[in-house]
């Protein structure tokens, strides 16, 4: 720092810590007045549409928008399961099913087989009405159907499925409807096999399991840091200071983001274990830095105060890197993205006011004792001696390795692969994936794109001949397994009047075959009211993101193609604004990633004013983020928002360590390269690996989790600290010693040539 900036800032500190001194209580006090107080904003907790939040671009979202004010509710969700027969028993226990369903508040609609019956509500009267003459008509009926055979008869007709259509007025209708299908399933099928699937539901369960994981496996992970602390610092007094002064930021982080009036959703989920995560490094740190200074004579208050001097500055430094971390996420145009990276900044802020605020407030009434023979430092030792051999032994070897491995590693990232479907969501035997399998095979489906066409002219005979073309030419792309039109409808009526199914030449007729299946509810999904408009269902066998947008683009260049002037087509539907979203939020992610690494160097830069020790901080906490991609890409790990955006945060967490370094080589920039790299070892070895096992272990325990995100998440980032470490303990001094900055042999004192 410039002396006039210097004086300043040595001035604020002074008097903050005055104030944390002479006041600890009062601070204590505050800060869990204020923890306990915004309890009451978790009352305010309501979930939100990501899709409506986050795709920014006009042209979709007015296409979908115009898309659900024209057509029936598409985010529907599928009950289906395997008959033996259309028979009686088949029948009535299909009309139970929807009987049931018919009865839960948030059903606007049902789609299924009985809608061929008349509509009898009392089931007995119904069973009376079921005879066996009428049963013979349906199976002749779907015999030759086009319009419930592939939608709600499986196309060998040997399972039936009850399309729900949801009433989206209510609010959180998803996650109330899908707890109501899931209380009504055990008494419907008991030990039956059936599956559940649609949109909803998956998100549904995504969030479900967000939430399970989140309660599970934060527990887990805090207790298991909780216990490495105590085998490093066995103080009950510090555990309580650390679960505290690790809640405290993620709380009040919270409260403001509901009392803002903010939602849960997919994206916005996450903020509650990285806001636990950015305090927990610095904590343990400053703890460690307490071990490591103190000595039997040294008074505790000069300790005291001494840490809070010296830990000031870099501990600022190290929250405005791990703030760029996040804050870079904010360029992203999702709105959700924004929210995670303001209140993650926010949960930054936060922390280190609670650190030089409550967590010193707290040492100076409690003044525990840091002896070190009463810590985890003894056990430490012989290992910091062998490290320590092995760099100032082996400093090209270490140079060498690092250079090899790390242009490697440029040149693996080429090939990392992308992929995004149900299978890196939920573990292989899930009834979820299950489900999506059964619904696709047997039925088409179950992600469905919209293709919605335009035009005065669509619904006459030259327009839906041109539709039938597309609709056609879709069913032959690869990767679609169903498509669906008004022209099905059309052809089912014509089919069954003549000899094979025909596009009637007169509009009049049309119109009125499209009013009598209106009649009975099924036109709303293809044609809107005013008839200008309607839509193909395109049924597409993956769920994977980018297979699905490489389908739609395939779909769009068939519509242009074939589509006579007058007539325009566009994509639109959850299922394809969904695809186009997780690719803007992973290009997004990996420019904001750039970003942030660009940032934390010039942050370096301006503090260090060194343009050497900048490109070492970039290379060591650069090399192990490239590292840990290429490692998870070698196990099957792939490429997604999920995993893209784990570099963007890590890289403002690990590094603290470096920035701990960086600052005590500067320290004794009057001594040699081979006595300042010594001395840092020397003070940081037990500090700076304490901090990054925790840290580790706190991401480690999410590899355990069932939930693939959290898995990769963890299995991510756990590896990024231990590449880290490796870093900060092994190459850096390396570094150190092949390149440091060193001063003039003239300016070294003779003290400190010896």
């Amino acid at each position: 720092m410039a002396p006039v900036s210097g004086m300043i800032w040595q001035a604020a500190v002074g008097w903050v810590y005055r104030v944390v001194v002479r006041f600890p209580g009062a601070v204590i006090g505050a800060f869990v007045g204020a923890f306990l107080l915004s309890f009451g904003a978790f009352a305010h907790i309501h979930t939100e549409n990501e899709i409506e939040s986050t795709i920014t671009d006009p042209v979709a979202l007015a296409t979908y928008r115009q898309f659900q004010d024209s057509f029936d509710e598409e985010r529907s969700i599928v009950l289906a399961w395997e008959v033996p027969d259309l028979g009686r028993e088949t029948i009535l226990h299909l009309k139970d099913v929807t009987d049931a369903l018919h009865r839960l508040p948030h059903v606007k609609r049902l789609f299924s087989l009985v809608d061929l019956f008349k509509a009898i509500p009392d089931r007995e009267k119904f069973a009376k009405y079921l005879t066996a003459h009428r049963l013979r008509n349906l199976e002749a009926l779907v015999a030759s159907d086009t319009v419930f055979r592939g939608r709600v008869l499986s196309r060998d007709g040997k399972a039936v499925a009850v399309l729900i259509v949801p009433d989206t007025r209510w609010p959180d209708w998803q996650k109330d409807l899908c707890a109501g299908i899931e209380a009504l399933r055990p008494t419907l099928f008991g030990s039956r096999p059936h599956h559940v699937f649609g949109f909803p539901w998956f998100k549904d369960r995504f969030m479900a399991s967000v939430e399970r994981n989140n309660r599970v496996f934060l527990t887990v992970s805090a207790i298991a840091c909780a216990l490495l602390a105590w085998i490093c610092f066995p103080d009950l007094g510090i555990l309580v200071m650390i679960v505290l002064a690790v809640l405290i930021p993620a709380v009040l982080t919270f409260a403001v983001y509901f009392l803002r009036g903010n939602g849960i959703n997919l994206f916005t989920a996450p903020i509650i274990p990285f806001a636990l995560v950015v305090s927990f490094n610095e904590i343990i740190f400053i703890i460690s830095h307490f071990v490591a200074g103190e000595t039997p004579d040294r008074p505790y208050a000069e300790l005291h105060e001494r840490t809070f001097r010296h830990l000031a500055w870099p501990c600022l430094i190290n929250m405005l890197t791990t703030l760029i971390g996040f804050f870079a996420l904010s360029s992203n145009p999702s709105r959700n993205i924004q929210l995670f990276s303001v209140y993650t900044s926010l949960a930054c802020f936060l922390s280190y006011g609670v650190i030089f605020g409550f967590v010193f407030a707290f040492l100076k009434l409690y003044k525990p004792n840091f002896s070190v023979t009463d810590t985890g430092t003894v056990r430490f030792r012989g290992a910091k001696r062998l490290l320590m051999r092995f760099v100032f032994r082996h400093t090209a070897l270490i140079l060498v390795v690092t250079s090899v491995a790390g242009l490697a590693c440029l040149y693996a990232s080429t090939s990392l692969a992308r992929r995004n479907g149900l299978e890196d969501t939920f573990p292989e035997h899930d009834p979820l994936i299950a489900a999506f399998r059964f619904v696709g095979e047997r039925f088409g489906g179950p992600y469905t794109i919209d293709l919605m066409i335009d035009g005065p002219a669509v619904l006459t005979p030259d327009g839906l001949r041109a539709v039938a073309q597309v609709q056609e030419r879709v069913r032959q792309t690869a990767g679609v397994n169903a498509a669906f039109s008004v022209v099905d409808l059309v052809h089912d009526f014509t089919g069954r009047f003549s000899s094979e199914p025909s596009i009637p030449e007169s509009a009049e007729f049309i119109e009125s075959i499209v009013s009598f299946y209106a009649s009975r509810g099924m036109t709303g999904f293809f044609v809107s009211p005013d008839k200008k408009r309607l839509t193909i269902k395109i049924g597409v066998s993956s769920s994977d993101d980018r297979e699905i947008l490489d389908v739609a683009r395939a779909i769009g260049s068939a519509a242009a193609d074939l589509l006579p002037a007058g007539l325009t087509a566009r994509l639109t539907g959850e299922i394809y604004l969904n695809a186009l979203m997780q690719r803007l939020i992973l290009t997004n992610v990996w420019w904001s990633f750039g970003a942030a690494l660009a940032m934390i160097a010039a942050t370096f830069l301006a503090v260090f004013r060194s343009l050497r020790l900048s490109f070492f901080a970039l290379l060591v906490n650069f090399l192990p983020i490239l590292g840990a991609y290429i490692l998870a890409h070698l196990v099957g790990v792939p490429l997604n928002p999920s995993t893209a955006v784990v570099g963007c945060v890590m890289s403002g967490l690990v590094v603290d360590d470096t920035l701990h370094m960086l600052t005590c080589y500067r320290e004794r920039r009057r001594r040699s390269r081979v006595r300042r790299t010594w001395y840092v070892l020397d003070q940081l070895f037990h500090p700076v690996l304490a901090s990054a096992m925790l840290l580790g272990l706190g991401n480690a325990i999410f590899v355990c989790s069932d939930f693939k995100p959290f898995r990769y998440f963890g299995g991510i980032g756990a590896t990024i600290v231990v590449l880290g470490i490796i870093g900060d303990l092994v190459v850096l001094p390396a570094l150190f010693l092949a390149a440091g900055e060193v001063e003039p042999e003239s300016r070294v004192p003779d003290s400190d040539r010896r």
